[in-house]
């Protein structure tokens, strides 16, 4: 915007210093050409009232010889004609002489009148002495060099004056144009770091035009309530979360030495332990109600600020987290792997430090608790450099999900059966969607078990699947590529 007001003012100037400065030059060309022209008339009249004395009233030639001779020391050419047009009295040079000269001495004892006539570097004038037709005519010559100076340097003179004029102009409308724009590229960025999670950026809203200044102050007015209701949310759901935690973790300690108790006693007396059966089923109420509280604190952390991004190893990271879930996947009879990217390369992403290890960690914990023992869960990933992103794929053969669960499975507490929180997916999206990237949910295909779907990738997360029959659930996330 800045180049574009500077250049359409830049525009403007130029088109005004034409308009002003060719009339004004021209004008100043045309008034020194008329002095010119002027004095050279009236110099040749003086000679041609030398002339006369001699040639119309018979005095001595002297008054016309030194008015000749004046002409000379001038630099001026000079020549006195008969009726003849015969020279009579002339400077050393020859242009008041030639043929040109002659000829329009001629044309200046015909017409009885003075002619004036440019002849190249030089300005002629002829004109008749006295008023007989047969008294004779003088011709004055004066070079015009001295004129062509005179007009070039005052050319000159407008040419810089107007380029200065036009550089002022620019730069006073750079300058204008950066004092318009430079609020409006900040509040651009105060908007731009709102979007991804600054809540607490503020545009600053002390230079600019007064409008600027209102749109600023009443953009830091939406953000100051923005983050207050962020905050009060987060808060809320923390504090819950972490006074849930404590009652629970007790109200499950007591339950365990409970049921141990009642176990002992059924024992002693020989009875059936319906009363511990029921306890155990009551911790794992407990057990999954812990999932949850565990669940909105992770909600709440993913929420918080997006750090600064950095370039991370995306294939290394993803094989670290393979190596760290393979032991549990492994005491539960399941086969978890990493496949390496075709390139061998790292594959560098932009994101916040361990938001991908949390990605991950969310993904291949859902797989695994979704598919039974004997179970495939595969984590690959490669890069798109038609779209400049790197791809992740975590691909299960496990019960896969039906559309309306797909549909709900980014939305908190979007389970449709009852042994997860419903908040897996919801961190996941959270997180990838900080970090500029998009996640999609996708059928397997049973027989090469690569992904068959075509939509944007998400985690699979085990609370809300539900019995298909596509044969397992492919996550696709893909991040932007550093």
């Amino acid at each position: 915007m800045t180049r574009r007001i500077a250049l359409a003012f830049a525009v403007l100037v130029a088109v005004l210093l034409v308009a002003a400065v060719l009339p004004l030059g021209a004008a100043m060309q045309s008034r020194e050409e008329q002095s010119f022209r002027f004095a050279t008339i009236s110099d040749a009249r003086q000679l041609t009232a030398a002339a006369e004395e001699t040639l119309d009233d018979h005095h001595a030639p002297g008054p016309m010889d030194q008015a000749v001779a004046d002409a000379q020391r001038h630099g001026d050419c000079a020549a006195v004609y008969t009726a003849a047009a015969t020279v009579i009295a002339s400077t050393a040079c020859g242009t008041a002489k030639d043929a040109s000269a002659v000829a329009l001495a001629r044309r200046a004892l015909s017409a009885r009148t003075q002619i004036v006539a440019r002849d190249g570097d030089w300005l002629r004038a002829a004109i008749p002495v006295g008023d007989d037709d047969d008294a004779g005519a003088v011709v004055f010559a004066r070079s015009a060099e001295s004129l062509d100076h005179r007009v070039d340097v005052m050319w000159g003179w407008l040419a810089l004056t107007a380029a200065a004029c036009l550089g002022l102009g620019v730069a006073l409308a750079y300058a204008l144009a950066r004092w318009v724009a430079r609020p409006l590229l900040a509040l651009d960025t105060a908007a731009s770091r709102l979007g991804e999670g600054a809540l607490d950026v503020r545009a600053p809203a002390e230079s600019g035009p007064p409008e600027v200044r209102r749109l600023a102050e009443t953009f830091n007015r939406m953000a100051e309530r923005t983050e207050t209701l962020v905050h009060g949310h987060r808060g809320w759901v923390a504090d819950v979360s972490h006074q849930l935690r404590t009652p629970l973790t007790a109200l499950r300690l007591r339950l365990d030495v409970l049921v141990g108790e009642v176990g002992e006693a059924a024992e002693q007396a020989g009875r059936p332990a319906d009363l511990a059966a029921e306890l155990i089923s009551v911790q794992e109420e407990i057990e999954r109600l812990s999932r949850l509280v565990d669940g909105l604190l992770a909600v709440a952390r993913a929420e918080s600020v997006v750090a600064r991004r950095e370039a991370v190893p995306v294939a290394d990271i993803a094989a670290e987290r393979v190596v760290a879930w393979e032991p549990l996947a492994h005491e539960h009879g399941q086969h978890l792997t990493a496949v390496a990217p075709p390139d061998g390369g790292p594959l560098p992403a932009v994101l916040a430090p361990g938001d991908l290890e949390q990605i991950l960690d969310n993904l291949i914990a859902n797989a695994l608790a979704a598919v039974p023992p004997g179970g495939h869960v595969r984590v690959e990933a490669h890069a798109d450099r038609e779209r400049d992103r790197v791809v992740v794929r975590v691909i299960d053969d496990g019960p896969g999900m039906s559309p309306a669960a797909k549909q709900a499975a980014f939305r908190r507490f979007g389970t449709s059966s009852g042994t997860g929180s419903g908040l897996g997916l919801a961190i996941v999206d959270r997180l990838v969607s900080a970090n500029g990237g998009e996640v999609r949910l996708a059928d397997t295909d049973t027989d090469t078990g690569t992904n068959s779907g075509t939509g944007t990738g998400a985690d699979t997360d085990p609370d809300a699947r539900t019995a298909t029959d596509t044969g397992g659930l492919t996550v696709v996330v893909e991040l932007p590529a550093a």
